[in-house]
């Protein structure tokens, strides 16, 4: 009954703060750069380049009151319902996600412009999200934390400018990691 109360707590303070990010790990927003410039025509080139460091820190933590294992094995589900399809999981480091999928105009049933910000500044026809292809990673991980447990989830996104393989790179809004954690948490509280 008190984990199902914590849940619900925690659900409805995610709820409250649906257009903006948890308190924890706020990132100030910074303006799309440009990446690569014609340094290397092969854009996966450019996307390694421009992501080297695959174990960086996520974006985005949440504290959830449940064990660690009950909500990585609900990870899965809360990423189909996102739209992305699972490449990467590690359950003994509960580790789940997609560090290289594309995306053009929507992920699921999720306008792109709702997850990410890209290349406003640079683009006379406004975000780049709406009307290029995108190349995405998004990876969540769970550790423990006494009773309850970490959700981190990092999203990271690039788009292929066409210019001499230039790329611009995307900040996230929060926005597609505030809905992986909800979707957990609604998950936990129907088990």
């Amino acid at each position: 009954m008190r984990r199902s109360a914590l849940l619900v707590v925690s659900l409805l303070a995610t709820a409250a703060c649906t257009s903006t990010r948890p308190v924890a790990e706020k990132r100030p927003a910074e303006p799309a750069r440009p990446v690569g410039g014609g340094t290397s025509a092969n854009p996966a080139e450019q996307w390694i380049l421009a992501f080297p460091n695959t174990s960086a820190p996520a974006g985005i933590s949440e504290i959830i009151p449940a064990s660690a294992d009950e909500v990585y094995a609900q990870l899965a589900e809360a990423y189909a319902a996102a739209g992305i399809e699972v490449a990467v999981a590690n359950s003994r480091e509960r580790t789940l996600g997609n560090e290289d999928f594309r995306a053009t105009r929507r992920l699921g049933r999720t306008a792109l412009t709702e997850y990410v910000n890209c290349g406003e500044e640079l683009s006379l026809t406004g975000s780049m999200a709406a009307s290029k292809a995108m190349r995405l990673s998004v990876l969540s991980t769970v550790t423990p934390s006494g009773e309850s447990c970490r959700l981190s989830t990092r999203v990271q996104a690039a788009v292929t400018t066409g210019e001499r393989g230039g790329a611009v790179i995307c900040q996230s809004t929060g926005a597609l990691e505030t809905t992986i954690a909800r979707t957990v948490k609604l998950r936990l509280l129907r088990s």
